[in-house]
């Protein structure tokens, strides 16, 4: 279930489109979840890294429970380098 990091190429994705339809603080789920959405998502592609940049180390809250995180989470790899330069970003 990828989804503890979001890249959004474009500006203009979050202030044309995404921002409009924002699930307000009244609706109980995550915008992670929204995002996910087919009518959200529209067939767009979501890119998983072999090796993560970001890591889950909570183990309590709304949407994880310890047994989660020890069988899903704990185990995953980190990327640790700082100098990796990002290019051909508009292909």
């Amino acid at each position: 279930m990828p989804g503890l990091g979001w890249l959004l190429k474009k500006k203009k994705l979050f202030k044309d489109e995404l921002e409009k339809q924002w699930p307000s603080s009244d609706k109980q789920w995550d915008w992670d979840m929204w995002m996910r959405l087919p009518t959200v998502r529209k067939n767009r592609e979501c890119i998983i890294p072999g090796v993560s940049r970001t890591y889950h180390f909570g183990s309590k809250g709304l949407n994880m429970n310890l047994y989660f995180q020890e069988v899903y989470f704990k185990k995953h790899s980190i990327f640790n380098e700082s100098n990796v330069a990002l290019k051909d970003l508009d292909r």
